[in-house]
């Protein structure tokens, strides 16, 4: 997408050889410094963010826009930990070049201070990476002190998509943020999550100007199964008209989806016509239906050509993809859809984000919405990822799942031109039952009850298999082998094995056969004795559980990963003579009203064979806060049960 974006940039904005100077070239901060007035809860916070003023200023440059970020924040800080945090002030900031103003003071609780200016900047370099960082070192940090900051830096414009997000884990007094722009382009915008709508401002002579300021603005912090990302206080805002050209809706989806196609589907070189047919005879398309058709290109392309992830022109360039078998992002989704096109298979384009930083918006049509890339086959009704190497087609990733997405379809030719037709739609969840883990396992007591002899069989399939089944591939034999063992190995508290074998291994059985896994040991661990009794810790025969605990209110709802099953048959043999008891202790049912989640335990004893089954699921993706006591009732049932001790006598 980021060709397109800069084709569109150039059909939008008038090019200019003026250069403006930012509005706020010379931002200050007050002389002398105000204490705020703050209430006695905010002053009893370990940190606080006073104030953080947010500019984004756009003025035409040599040749387009540049993009002006000024940012003046005031934080008090009031714990070891805080002035720990904040004894370094960080400068985003690639070079001088970039830097207009940069300037922060430590006011102290006496009311002096201690002011840094530019010739202050230190440098620091990340020994992996090489990076070179530059920042303030701030000393004199004491509790009840404040750290004031402005930095105002050129950065490069984003016109068609950009977020500012509003919250983190400190709390916020007042946040304000102004976006501003010559008059003749106008800036659209959409607030989330409780931020206030961006008003206008037209008291700005020959600038376009929109704003808005937002009160105590409440500390966020990570929760089990909650997406940060979409939750947060935030807006998005991108350019929508330009008044002196007389365009309107710019950077639509319409457009996204005519520039793609008709920038991507231009008349292919003699080289890659003849290319395009040989890579077609070497991944011998079967006969059959289309997913196993989809599945032979994917599995072939995914093992024989490297992905990179670099915005490097030739690697989307498809004469360059099939020399080299190596492209990037969108160089590999033109090099699918064009062998899809000789094969002549029915496909859309999808484009979506990853609903771990976005929820897809149907209504405001930001880029930023849209920068993901998919295949859809709807008569086999899958989607492939051109891009991920773990994924193969029949199962949508984690991170696309229940996000909506655009869908886009072409007909025609580069010579008669094209017909692309779009529509908007959400990308479904896979069922609970495709991403099932089957644990089959047997118990055999010995005659002094000092030990029992395990058989375990274990299947996976689904979600819970594919990275696995895929892995392997790059893995030896016996890298393969330590890896699978050490899993089964978590689940029976690190026993040593007498015996473990594996089957369905490597991408060809991704999706389509269980990676299975067979073990057999022995083990004193669950046997504790008591008197004239026996105690058998059955619980822990599923394996480690994760109670949930919620110390605080709960602030977002719940989103899982993906929907999967657990199925679980425990069989205890008990030598004759011996009875199990409290066997009751093992019957627990917690569900939703629909049923949609839901744990449950039951048992069978016939003699001294004592069956024990138990069925997890979670069917769907996302539960809004008010179901969180009933999430969390379920998924503390697999805790509680891993805590069951039976009685045996």
């Amino acid at each position: 997408m980021r060709g397109l974006f800069l084709c569109l940039v150039a059909v939008f904005l008038i090019l200019t050889a003026k250069a403006d100077e930012p509005y706020y070239a010379d931002y200050d901060w007050e002389y002398p410094f105000v204490v705020p007035d703050l209430s006695e809860d905010y002053l009893a916070e370990p940190e606080l963010i006073v104030k953080d003023h947010l500019s984004y200023e756009y003025v035409y440059g040599f040749g387009g826009l540049n993009r002006y970020l000024l940012r003046h924040q005031i934080t008090r800080v009031n714990s070891d930990e805080a002035i720990a945090r904040n004894n370094r002030l960080y400068l985003p900031i690639n070079s001088a070049e970039d830097l207009f103003i940069q300037k922060a003071r430590v006011i102290k609780p006496d009311g002096s201070e201690i002011v840094l200016k530019e010739e202050d900047i230190l440098q620091a370099e990340d020994e992996e990476s090489g990076r070179v960082f530059n920042y303030f070192a701030l000393e004199g940090l004491v509790k009840g002190c404040y750290i004031e900051y402005i930095y105002l830096i050129k950065t490069n414009p984003v016109l068609a998509g950009s977020r500012i997000t509003f919250q983190g884990e400190t709390p916020k007094v007042e946040v304000s943020i102004e976006l501003m722009s010559p008059e003749n382009l106008i800036i659209a915008f959409k607030s989330y999550n409780g931020f206030p709508d961006l008003m206008v401002d037209d008291s700005y002579e020959e600038r376009f100007v929109i704003e808005a300021t937002a009160k105590d603005i409440p500390a966020v912090y990570e929760e089990p199964y909650a997406l940060m990302g979409p939750n947060l206080q935030q807006i998005v805002f991108k350019f929508s008209q330009n008044t002196e050209l007389g365009i309107s809706n710019m950077f639509s989806y319409r457009d996204a989806a005519d520039h793609w196609v008709e920038n991507t589907f231009v008349e292919k070189s003699k080289y890659a016509k003849k290319e395009l047919k040989n890579l077609m005879k070497a991944i011998k398309v079967p006969g059959g239906s289309d997913y196993e058709k989809i599945r032979a290109v994917e599995d072939y392309i995914k093992m024989e050509y490297q992905v990179l992830d670099m915005n490097v022109a030739e690697l989307g360039e498809l004469d360059y993809i099939l020399e080299n078998k190596m492209g990037n992002e969108g160089g590999m989704l033109e090099l699918y859809a064009s062998v899809f096109d000789e094969m002549g298979l029915d496909y859309e384009v999808v484009f979506t984000c990853n609903r771990y930083d976005y929820s897809f918006d149907k209504e405001f049509e930001g880029y930023n919405y849209i920068d993901e890339d998919l295949l859809y086959f709807p008569k086999a009704d899958v989607f492939l990822i051109p891009a991920d190497v773990t994924h193969r087609v029949g199962l949508v990733p984690a991170y696309y799942s229940n996000n909506g997405a655009l869908f886009i379809r072409k007909d025609g030719s580069p010579e008669k031109g094209w017909d692309v037709k779009t529509r908007k739609a959400t990308i479904p969840a896979d069922p609970y039952w495709l991403s099932c883990d089957t644990l089959i396992l047997n118990a055999v007591l010995s005659e002094d009850m000092s030990q029992a002899a395990f058989n375990v069989s274990q299947s996976m399939t689904g979600h819970n298999a594919a990275t696995i089944q895929v892995l392997t591939d790059f893995l030896t034999e016996e890298e393969a082998s330590t890896l699978l063992e050490s899993m089964v190995k978590n689940l029976n508290a690190n026993q040593e094995l007498d015996h473990f074998e594996y089957e369905n291994v490597g991408a060809e059985s991704t999706g389509r056969k269980p990676l299975r896994m067979n073990s057999e040991f022995s083990s004193s661990n669950y046997i504790n004795k008591a008197g004239s009794k026996y105690l058998f810790k059955i619980g822990e025969l599923i394996g480690p559980q994760v109670e949930m605990y919620q110390e605080g209110e709960r602030q977002f709802d719940i989103d899982t990963d993906f929907n999967h099953l657990y199925h679980r048959v425990l069989t205890i043999e008990a030598p004759e003579g011996f009875v199990f008891k409290n066997l009751d202790d093992l019957v627990m049912d917690f569900s939703d009203e629909e049923e949609t989640m839901l744990f449950k335990s039951d048992y069978t004893l016939n003699g001294n064979s004592l069956e024990v089954k138990v069925t997890e699921y979670y069917g769907e993706l996302h539960y809004p806060i008010e179901m969180f006591e009933t999430f969390r009732s379920v998924i503390n049932a697999a805790a509680d049960f891993n805590k069951i001790t039976i009685v045996v006598e």
